[in-house]
């Protein structure tokens, strides 16, 4: 079960070395890819999508998740 709370607390560090928050409504940022690459480089790290950059939670499009989730995989 995902622990809300802790989500919520590391949403209110904000962004760091080893954390990272991208907009992502409908599409994934075309900066999420160098995030990935830059923290497997490093010690990994969070990504959090549906966020902006101040923290704040803009979410994310219900019906984009499928595409979302494919286009992450691919």
């Amino acid at each position: 079960m995902v622990d809300i709370s802790l989500i919520l607390k590391q949403i209110r560090q904000g962004e760091s070395t080893s954390q990272e928050f991208k907009e992502s409504a409908k599409a994934l940022p075309k900066s999420l890819f160098e995030t990935v690459s830059a923290f497997l480089n490093r010690d990994g790290g969070r990504i959090f999508l549906g966020i902006d950059d101040a923290g704040k939670i803009t979410g994310i499009d219900s019906n984009a998740l499928q595409k979302l989730n494919d286009d992450l995989i691919t």
